[in-house]
């Protein structure tokens, strides 16, 4: 959601709904704002006890196809990190953007702590494994002067950074 709000706010109406349009009808539920922007969007007709699986699917593709959309003008690069903190929902919509990825314009960049694997992400990575829709690569931890580089870097800093700093910087890197 955070994603398209941030897309909503920083194009034009005429792109916002170009993308958007189709996808409408269940991205209001999800985004009641988008009214906001784009008053004359329709909204999906209600259904007095919608069944949550097809709700789910409907909002999924409806997700994945303003996606596709933008991947259409420009290839489209998502990255999207900490998946060890994803709930079971975010991880079937990524399986199901995963899926129909394969044969766009995206490209998916997950990153997850193999130490803090949960029973969901290690399905979600299964299935992956499984559709051979990703492949997986592995970090090392970082080196005191790593991380030290990297620091400086960030804090736009000329000189090494304070050994007392590191010492309480690195062990967050294990």
């Amino acid at each position: 959601m955070d994603l398209l709000r941030y897309y909503i706010l920083n194009h034009s109406v005429k792109e916002v709904e170009k993308v958007l349009q189709p996808a409408a009808p269940q991205l209001i539920k999800l985004l009641p704002e988008l009214l906001d922007y784009l008053p004359g969007l329709p909204t999906a007709s209600a259904t007095p006890n919608p069944d949550p699986k097809v709700e789910k699917q409907r909002t999924f593709l409806a997700l994945v196809r303003c996606l596709a959309e933008l991947a259409q003008t420009k290839p489209l690069m998502l990255i999207i990190e900490d998946l060890h903190w994803s709930d079971a929902t975010s991880l079937e919509f990524l399986l199901t953007l995963a899926r129909r990825a394969s044969s766009l314009p995206i490209y998916l960049i997950l990153t997850y702590r193999t130490d803090e694997s949960t029973p969901e992400l290690t399905h979600f990575l299964a299935e992956l494994n499984r559709n051979r829709l990703g492949v997986e690569t592995s970090l090392q931890r970082m080196t005191q002067p790593d991380v030290d580089l990297m620091l400086r870097t960030i804090l736009d800093l000329d000189g090494p950074v304070s050994q007392e700093f590191l010492d309480a910087v690195v062990p967050l890197n294990q």
